[in-house]
């Protein structure tokens, strides 16, 4: 039976496990991974930080994008208490 991955599964199955275990060949592994997986995530923070810049433009669809962006970017640094 095929199974349907979310769009999160294919990734954390691209970027490899990143919690260490305790065994230093395993975990040796896994560090690149989560440096893999930090970077990654590090440019789509940007990516949606630049798009809330949108937030104040004219045209709706740009609005609404940057809005949404902007919500997101909000609820992160509340929830980091950045």
């Amino acid at each position: 039976m095929e199974k349907n991955l979310s769009l999160y599964d294919c990734v954390k199955l691209m970027c490899g496990k990143i919690k260490p275990i305790g065994d230093s060949s395993i975990d040796a592994d896994r560090y690149k991974n989560l440096c893999t997986t930090i970077e990654l995530t590090s440019a789509l923070i940007d990516d949606i930080n630049d798009v809330s810049l949108y937030q104040f433009n004219k045209p709706y669809s740009e609005r609404q994008a940057g809005k949404t962006a902007e919500e997101f970017m909000d609820a992160l640094r509340k929830r980091f208490e950045l």
